[in-house]
């Protein structure tokens, strides 16, 4: 973690994953936290895990079906946390709360998760994707449009059938 949170907002993340445990544990199964925080999930292939809220309240959480399952779980834990915590405007203490909020909910240390993550994404430049990739990440904001856009005419999918076809 970049930033060191206070004691006060650890009790306050800990208290929240210690009521989502008993719904994500012991499946390791995230839609039921999904479905009761009002979160549209989608996998998509072209851009890493993000989360996104938009102006109407709408919330979305999107996952690369990733090759390394720590980092899918990690992933999909931290932009939970973003879409569940409520945050102030400080990027750097955000990242440090989604980091608090996953390494807490899964159990992976974020260093490792990071680890796997860009060792991951070095490989999917290597691959296929080339510079697609890298232009996208460059033009995050038409991208989260695009993406937004294309999950209201779709319905979500579900975490558990993403880790079938994707397994540890």
């Amino acid at each position: 973690m970049l930033k060191k949170l206070s004691s006060e907002r650890r009790k306050t993340i800990d208290s929240l994953v210690h009521s989502m445990k008993s719904d994500f544990l012991p499946s390791r199964n995230f839609d039921p936290l999904f479905k009761k925080h009002g979160i549209s999930y989608h996998v998509h292939l072209l851009f890493p895990t993000m989360s996104i809220t938009t102006r109407r309240g709408e919330k979305f959480l999107f996952n690369f079906p990733n090759v390394f399952w720590v980092t899918r779980e990690f992933g999909t834990a931290h932009e939970l946390g973003h879409l569940v915590l409520e945050q102030n405007s400080d990027e750097e203490v955000q990242e440090a709360e989604a980091d608090y909020f996953a390494s807490r909910l899964t159990s992976h240390s974020p260093l490792t998760a990071t680890l796997l993550s860009y060792i991951e994404h070095a490989l999917l430049i290597l691959k296929s994707q080339k510079f697609r990739y890298q232009i996208l990440y460059e033009n995050k904001a038409e991208y989260y449009v695009m993406m937004v856009c294309a999950a209201r005419k779709h319905a979500p999918t579900s975490y558990k059938s993403l880790v079938e076809t994707h397994p540890r």
